[in-house]
């Protein structure tokens, strides 16, 4: 499956870049589902850096996990100082209606973005190609078909 990022206009372009006037970033449709619950589709941020799935606790909140007695750890982000409790729990994702599976979500509450597709998880699961060349950018997605 090929898909375009998803471009943010931006104010404020950085420094060196000052004709920019779009942040492209790739990203994905993407259900959580626990239970009998489904969240309704939110974007979430294709991003080959994460470890992990990572996802805003209010998602957790949305379907009823209980955060309390979980594995925990904690995560920051490209700088150091700056850290966050990661609370463990394992969910179903469906990626654009295409594919479903379970993964073990990583919940944190001061995520930026609703969810982060990563390494773990995600990245395990499907080849992906960035074409940066594109405009707008691109990226190719195929599962990795495995025998049981």
């Amino acid at each position: 499956m090929k898909k375009s990022y998803t471009g943010f206009p931006i104010t404020k372009p950085e420094p060196g870049y000052e004709g920019d006037s779009t942040l492209w970033i790739p990203m994905l449709r993407v259900r959580c589902m626990y239970q009998h619950q489904m969240m309704p589709p939110i974007l979430a941020v294709v991003d080959s850096g994460s470890p992990y799935c990572i996802f805003r606790t209010e998602i957790a909140d949305f379907l009823h996990i209980d955060l309390t007695n979980v594995p925990r750890s904690s995560m920051g982000g490209v700088i150091s100082g700056v850290q966050d409790v990661t609370y463990f729990h394992r969910i179903t994702l469906q990626v654009e209606n295409n594919w479903t599976f379970d993964v073990m979500g990583a919940f944190m509450r001061k995520l930026s973005v609703p969810a982060i597709l990563g390494r773990r998880g995600f990245f395990d699961k499907f080849i992906v190609t960035f074409d940066q060349s594109k405009n707008p950018h691109e990226f190719e997605i195929a599962k990795i078909e495995r025998p049981n």
